[in-house]
């Protein structure tokens, strides 16, 4: 008798647990909602927390695969190199990064700034300096694409 009365009161718990969940789903049919249909995220997070050394390597691949990344790995090795060398301002490196960043854009052979030495109104000499002819060099450049295109 006592193993059915025991019994007996396991099947009402669970009948009682059963409705409660129905009821609950009910009242809460967003949530319910929300869960299966965010299942998958779910179960994506959870695998990439579980899984915490592959989800860092991808992080890690993505971050160093970056502009940025580059261009500040770039950077830090041009500085420690300045360091050892004593060359704080090295030329040769600033215009192969030039050439680089810009491929053949800045070319001397397509475009040269002559005539601009003097200045018409007070016949005076201008100071031009290699900033002042590659921002021209960059509007000729650039005006010149947008008309191609």
């Amino acid at each position: 008798m006592l193993s059915k009365v025991s019994s007996y009161i396991k099947n009402v718990g669970k009948s009682v647990a059963y409705a409660a969940v129905d009821v609950v789903k009910a009242n809460t049919e967003n949530t319910a909602d929300f869960i299966s249909t965010n299942q998958e995220l779910f179960k994506s997070a959870y695998t990439s927390l579980v899984d915490y050394k592959t989800t860092f390597q991808r992080i890690e691949n993505t971050f160093k695969s970056s502009k940025v990344y580059h261009a500040a790995d770039v950077g830090i090795k041009a500085v420690f190199e300045d360091l050892k060398n004593g060359t704080f301002y090295n030329k040769e490196r600033d215009n192969a990064m030039l050439m680089e960043a810009g491929g053949g854009m800045f070319s001397m052979d397509e475009f040269e700034i002559t005539g601009l030495d003097d200045d018409p109104e007070t016949g005076k000499k201008l100071d031009i300096n290699d900033g002042d002819k590659m921002v021209s060099r960059t509007i000729f450049e650039s005006s010149r694409l947008s008309a191609e295109l």
